[in-house]
């Protein structure tokens, strides 16, 4: 029997499958042909079945993605406003402009998750130069990525000390919202924490 994930997933593969797909390639830089829509997700390659709904990520293989993934996709796909860019400025969330949700932005969400990256800047710097382009922010780490080749993100790390826990901030571009609805955002962050702990 299906859990609640994934009947939320099946949910969204069918209102995938009602949208205008002509629409979706003319907004957003895709490639497609009449068996998939094609995309990249930090650099590997990524596709959605046009009659299956089903949005399938290759590793050494394609495999079904997982949820927070492809609920990020289906959004972006079907969400997407038309002559959305971006504004290359970057802010975090507390610095979206949010209308109606009833996410808190001050929540605390993943929290607890950056208590394992404790001492582990070095790793983790390994793992961002693999998933995007080291700068040089003010940060112990930082980097830009490019989930999506069209919409990068911002990653700063400061280590923990005595006094401080560590902090792991990501930062997105101030016109997110015209690409994804904001709730969205932690599906896709979600997504982008799992593939870090993976590569740690």
């Amino acid at each position: 029997m299906a859990d609640n994930y994934e009947r939320t997933r099946n949910e969204m593969r069918s209102e995938f499958l009602k949208y205008d797909q002509s629409a979706m390639l003319r907004k957003l830089p895709l490639e497609a042909d009449e068996d998939y829509i094609y995309l990249s997700y930090l650099g590997m390659p990524c596709r959605v079945g046009r009659r299956t709904g089903i949005v399938e990520l290759k590793r050494e293989e394609y495999e079904e993605a997982d949820f927070s993934l492809s609920m990020t996709v289906y959004d972006l796909l079907c969400y997407a406003k038309e002559g959305c860019c971006l504004s290359g400025r970057f802010v975090p969330h507390t610095g979206l402009k949010v209308q109606g949700s009833g996410v808190n932005v001050n929540a605390g969400f993943f929290k607890n998750d950056n208590s394992a990256l404790q001492g582990k800047g070095e790793a983790l710097r390994r793992v961002l130069s693999e998933l995007g382009e080291l700068t040089e922010l003010s940060a112990d780490v930082a980097a830009i990525l490019h989930p999506f080749p069209f919409l990068p993100l911002m990653v700063q790390f400061w280590d923990g000390d005595e006094e401080f826990p560590p902090t792991l901030k990501f930062m997105f571009d101030e016109n997110i919202l015209d690409y994804m609805h904001f709730e969205t955002t932690f599906y896709f962050l979600g997504s982008i924490r799992s593939e870090i702990r993976k590569r740690l």
